[in-house]
């Protein structure tokens, strides 16, 4: 089994807007080992790549969820080096996988103000994305989003199932 990955630097261009961004990742049991190890890499690449212009918060989710930066943070050096201690200190020990839950939580982060794009990173399965289904069916929630893209690929060798709202 092997896992590869490939990240190419894309140009930004200067009109874009800064990005807010909060992340919420799966600390659960079942991201034990090469899981874990691949989430921090890849997190790692993102935070260095934000300008300090961009805005982020972090989170971990389980059986329960902990916001680790919990307001929207400059990438600045400093914010970046604050959420790099988060992310080598992650482990999976947080229990089983209430995503649901935990993606409530991050929504609300900094109230109707703090509208941001959600990066969820997990190895969970969402047995027909009923998860899914029923955030878009909440009024509140979808009241929220732009746009909600839910994209499933378990295992190494696995199809992909992506969810699209109207």
């Amino acid at each position: 089994v092997a896992l590869a990955s490939f990240c190419t630097e894309v140009p930004r261009d200067q009109a874009e807007a800064p990005l807010r961004l909060k992340v919420l990742v799966d600390c659960s049991g079942s991201m034990n080992g090469d899981s874990m190890e691949a989430a921090r890499r890849a997190l790692h690449r993102i935070f260095a790549g934000l300008t300090s212009a961009d805005r982020f918060t972090l989170s971990r989710f389980g059986s329960s969820v902990c916001h680790d930066v919990v307001a929207l943070t400059a990438a600045t050096t400093e914010g970046i080096r604050v959420a790099a201690g988060h992310l080598s200190a992650m482990t999976a020990d947080l229990g089983g996988t209430e995503m649901e839950d935990a993606l409530r939580s991050v929504f609300a982060l900094g109230g109707t103000e703090a509208a941001a794009d959600v990066l969820l990173i997990t190895d969970g399965e969402e047995h027909g994305l009923m998860g899914a289904r029923a955030l878009m069916e909440d009024p509140e929630v979808r009241a929220r989003l732009k746009t909600f893209i839910n994209l499933e690929a378990i295992g190494t060798d696995s199809p992909f199932v992506l969810f699209e709202t109207g």
